[in-house]
C-alpha cells in the first residue's frame, strides 16, 4: 500500500502530499521547541507520531504504527530513550 511504502521510503510523496522525511523533520522542530528541563504533552495522530519515535529509534516502522492502540503513550526522556507508557486502570 502507499502507507506502508511512506515508512519504508521517506522521500515518497502521496499525491504532492508531505513526504516523512519533512513530515518528521516538522514533528521535530516542536519536540525540540520543548525546553529541555520542562515536561510536556504532544498529542498527535499515530503516523507523525510514529515519525517522531522512528527518528529516536530507527525500529519503529510500519509494523509498529499498526500495532498502535488508540491511545497510545509513549515518553521520550532526556537522553532520548523512548518507553511505551501503560496505564492500569
Amino acid at each position: 500500500t502507499e502507507l506502508k511504502m511512506t515508512f519504508s521510503d521517506f522521500n515518497y510523496r502521496i499525491h504532492n502530499g508531505e513526504t516523512s522525511l519533512e513530515a518528521q523533520q516538522r514533528i521535530l522542530e516542536v519536540f525540540k521547541s520543548i525546553p529541555v528541563n520542562e515536561h510536556a504533552l504532544i498529542v498527535t495522530h499515530g503516523n507523525i507520531m510514529s515519525l517522531l519515535l522512528n527518528h529516536f529509534d530507527k525500529q519503529f516502522d510500519f509494523d509498529e504504527w499498526k500495532a498502535l492502540k488508540n491511545p497510545d503513550l509513549y515518553a521520550i526522556d532526556k537522553s532520548s530513550q523512548i518507553k511505551h507508557v501503560t496505564i492500569n486502570s
